[in-house]
């Protein structure tokens, strides 16, 4: 784990894989948000995470190149996408400050969760309280106001803009979440390795 962020590498990094796959981010983002809607926010979370690990596998330059209907893995995720949308809520109803701390926790829960899901629900969460608190790293909530600047530049233009700006603010944490865990090496089976 990297307690380092480079904001002007997430947004550069960020701009350079939307630009390549900005149809793919775009479409991805409207089917999580319609479907979420459809179902009452319920799914919402579960379609997030989906999302998250769509953008986590361009990041990494996946060889399977995510495809639309990846989307729909999200369904699997619905429970804890839905756990952590409420902590995330929660700073919300405590007051708006809250929000600051329980939303980057909620977005940095669902990305740890997409790159890694076998953790448990709880060890995700405490995982990621303690990268707040215990690790110091408060960029991540200044990171999360930048990143909901960059989102609500959407409604500028009769919130058409947001089509484009959601999808690319939730790329730009994917981003910085990579630089925090980078993708770990992948080393071949030890019969294999003796054998090289």
């Amino acid at each position: 784990m990297n307690t380092k962020i480079d904001i002007g590498k997430v947004f550069s990094d960020a701009f350079d894989i939307f630009k390549q796959n900005a149809v793919l981010l775009i479409v991805t983002m409207l089917i999580a948000q319609l479907v979420g809607s459809a179902t009452l926010s319920i799914c919402t979370g579960g379609l997030t995470i989906a999302f998250f690990a769509i953008c986590l596998r361009l990041i990494d330059g996946d060889a399977n190149k995510p495809e639309i209907g990846d989307i729909f893995k999200g369904f699997a995720f619905t429970l804890p996408g839905l756990v952590f949308s409420i902590v995330g809520g929660l700073g919300s109803m405590v007051c708006c400050i809250g929000a600051l701390i329980t939303m980057p926790v909620c977005c940095w829960a669902m990305m740890r969760f997409a790159d890694n899901p076998s953790l448990t629900m709880g060890d995700t969460l405490k995982e990621m309280f303690n990268l707040i608190f215990k690790e110091k790293m408060w960029i991540l909530v200044l990171l999360q106001i930048i990143v909901g600047i960059v989102s609500s530049l959407g409604f500028i233009i009769c919130y058409v803009g947001l089509i484009v700006t959601v999808p690319f603010a939730c790329l730009m944490l994917a981003c910085a979440y990579r630089q925090v865990y980078p993708k770990a090496e992948v080393l071949p089976p030890p019969a294999e390795a003796a054998q090289a």
